[in-house]
């Protein structure tokens, strides 16, 4: 059961609202990067994204989407955080779905059938050049795990491409997915060499992938805290309701 729309829309709810979200992940971070706080923590950082966002979700796709996106992301963590030893064909299979909700959630900023057709056949392109040119590089070396992992980089790059013109519109969504594409590109990286290429420690490559500091972390937290918020912008307060993302149109 939801929180009903006039209590969201009250000021004084949504400010505090957002201002304790806001804390909390910033202490949680905090925890994080330095150090003190382990697996339990990370995981309870995406349990608060996801948490924070269903305050807000209505019954409208673009909201549905969202939530559903955030919510795979859980189940992804949970086997690549929380349990080890860390599952990963589920977890990346649970990542795809989540790039896979984006997309639709990005769809569903087109009102025409030609525009979601063009970018449903220019994504399905995308994919199987991207997949392509991975079993290329790869060669023997290439398995499901790689081509899953593959899939779901592709779909992350092609949703920031697309949502990008809209930054506007969706800054939190955009930025999102910014931070998310530095984190998975960090972690792409670390899972890669010594698997799938070969890299000596004096390599650049290498030691961006393995610094001293938690950047995937870094970048992972605040990507799932401004997607959550991308969820509340519409139920806003302070913006004149011209200016806001509209749900698509049934029928």
């Amino acid at each position: 059961m939801t929180l009903s729309f006039d209590l969201r829309k009250n000021k004084s709810f949504y400010l505090s609202s957002h201002a304790l979200f806001i804390a909390a992940e910033g202490i949680l971070y905090l925890l994080v990067l330095s150090g003190i706080g382990g697996a339990k923590t990370q995981y309870a950082t995406i349990a608060l994204s996801f948490l924070f966002a269903a305050l807000y979700v209505r019954k409208d796709g673009r909201s549905l989407m969202t939530i559903g996106a955030l919510a795979y992301t859980l189940a992804a963590d949970f086997f690549l955080v929380l349990t080890p030893p860390y599952e990963k064909i589920p977890g990346m299979q649970a990542f795809s779905f989540v790039q896979l909700s984006y997309f639709a959630r990005i769809l569903l900023e087109f009102r025409t059938k030609k525009k979601i057709a063009f970018h449903l056949t220019t994504r399905a392109i995308f994919l199987l050049v991207a997949e392509g040119i991975a079993v290329l590089l790869l060669g023997k070396r290439a398995d499901y795990l790689s081509s899953l992992s593959v899939f779901y980089y592709a779909n992350l790059i092609g949703n920031l491409l697309l949502s990008i013109p809209k930054i506007k519109k969706v800054p939190f969504f955009v930025l999102g997915l910014f931070f998310f594409l530095c984190c998975d590109t960090l972690v792409g990286m670390q899972a890669a060499i010594g698997t799938y290429f070969d890299l000596s420690a004096d390599h650049f490559l290498y030691k961006v992938a393995f610094a001293d500091f938690n950047c995937v972390w870094a970048f992972y937290i605040p990507s799932q805290a401004f997607l959550a918020l991308s969820a509340t912008l519409p139920v806003s307060p302070f913006l004149p309701m011209e200016k806001l993302p509209r749900p698509q149109e049934e029928g």
